[in-house]
């Protein structure tokens, strides 16, 4: 059914096996179609009553709910970064970066382009984290004002409102492990920021270009 042997007519059944780069891009193939058929179908939903009514709801259920309650812990440095990234679209205003310098590296590959775009929008971006070997990290500081702080936590807020802390230092824990809490509440959100910008203005060197 693979596709990956040929059965040769007569008696008794033999089979010959499909050179194996030939199977390789056969499985290549359908793992396309296979990822096409997905996209088409998803892409379909878009249009539909169905998801209309669901962002309704979504929108209209949210208001209703004190922002304090919507909280949510994350598995996973993949989820974690999967909850980063809409964080980073969704952000309107400003965006607080604390992580470290592997973290940072992490990040640089995988946000760069949503944090450009939040740049384009008029978001400012700050980052504090450790600046060793920075020349990896020249394409962030072309959207972002970087400085080290000496902290050694990590975590992100955005728009003052939500914020997401990461419970564990990266380098004692796998990244299967790695677990993350997710609060959307301004009234903490905004102390934190203040925080952050009361040690942000104390500290006066940035990264070097």
């Amino acid at each position: 059914k693979k596709g990956f042997i040929v059965m040769k007519i007569g008696k008794p059944i033999k089979y010959i096996a499909v050179p194996p780069k030939e199977v390789l891009e056969r499985v290549k193939k359908n793992v396309k179609e296979e990822a096409d058929r997905s996209i088409n179908q998803l892409e379909k939903i878009k249009d539909t009553d169905i998801l209309n009514d669901l962002v309704a709801l979504h929108e209209k259920g949210v208001e209703m709910v004190e922002p304090s309650e919507i909280t949510g812990a994350l598995k996973g440095r993949d989820n974690l970064y999967s909850q980063l990234l809409m964080m980073v679209k969704e952000a309107e205003k400003s965006i607080v970066l604390v992580t470290s310098a592997e973290g940072l590296r992490r990040k640089t590959e995988l946000l760069l382009r949503a944090l450009k775009k939040a740049k384009e929008r008029g978001v400012e971006i700050k980052i504090s984290a450790p600046l060793k070997d920075f020349k990896e990290l020249e394409a962030l500081q072309e959207v972002a004002e970087i400085k080290d702080l000496g902290l050694t936590g990590r975590f992100c807020i955005v728009d003052n409102s939500s914020v997401l802390f990461m419970m564990a230092n990266d380098d004692d824990v796998h990244p299967t492990y790695d677990i993350g809490i997710w609060l959307n509440t301004p009234f903490f959100s905004s102390t934190m920021t203040q925080m952050f910008d009361s040690l942000w203005s104390l500290v006066k060197v940035k990264a070097k270009k």
